[in-house]
């Protein structure tokens, strides 16, 4: 990995090729923010998060389909994107 620059002003660390490109922090399938190092090299290696990934991607079949261009339809994506709010909320008290 390259080096990793601080941003300060957001509190966030960022690697360096995230720098002056921050669409890179929202992954383009599902639209979450790249939060995790699990979601950086995914991001790096099939450009979605690690849960797009395991969701599409994991599994030599859906790897070879990934590749050749194939990507779930905004139906798919909606759906999947329903399932992870449901499971993503925070109980407060």
């Amino acid at each position: 990995m390259n080096n990793i620059i601080k941003k300060e002003e957001y509190n966030i660390i960022l690697p360096e090729e995230f720098e002056g490109n921050l669409n890179n922090l929202i992954c383009p399938i599902c639209e979450y923010m790249i939060r995790t190092s699990e979601d950086y090299y995914s991001h790096y290696l099939y450009g979605c998060c690690h849960s797009c990934h395991i969701q599409w991607i994991d599994g030599e079949e859906n790897e070879k389909k990934w590749k050749d261009g194939w990507r779930p339809s905004e139906t798919q994506i909606k759906e999947t994107n329903l399932r992870k709010s449901k499971t993503n909320s925070i109980l407060t008290w």
